[in-house]
């Protein structure tokens, strides 16, 4: 089987084909443009748990990730991301897809500010 692979690999290269990496963590699919979107799962993955175009107040529990889908507008690229203490939780940056910082891997995101990082 190792042989198989090996092979594969070296006929994409020489064919001039990458091999896809997947590791590599890819946008999310289902996060309209303009909005960030928080996930259950780390890295995008998941059950989307809610998601916002516009700065203020949400009601994400529980996140894992975060992923901002905004578009290049100067001085509103960056999403950052508040507790309900008003305590920032992370700032998550255009095309960006981010694991959220808590306790066991978790935050409870209640409101967002676009901007910068």
């Amino acid at each position: 089987m190792r042989s198989v692979i090996l092979f594969t690999v070296a006929a994409f290269t020489l064919a001039g084909l990458s091999v896809p990496a997947q590791a590599r963590s890819a946008a999310p699919s289902d996060c309209p443009s303009g909005n960030v979107c928080l996930y259950a799962g780390t890295g995008g993955t998941g059950r989307q748990i809610c998601k916002s175009k516009v700065s203020g107040e949400v009601v994400c529990l529980n996140a894992r990730s975060a992923y901002n889908h905004g578009v290049s507008d100067p001085g509103k690229n960056d999403v950052r991301l508040y507790d309900l203490g008003g305590a920032l939780v992370t700032c998550v940056k255009r095309g960006q897809v981010k694991n959220l910082p808590g306790p066991g891997g978790y935050a409870n995101v209640f409101s967002v500010k676009w901007g910068t990082c």
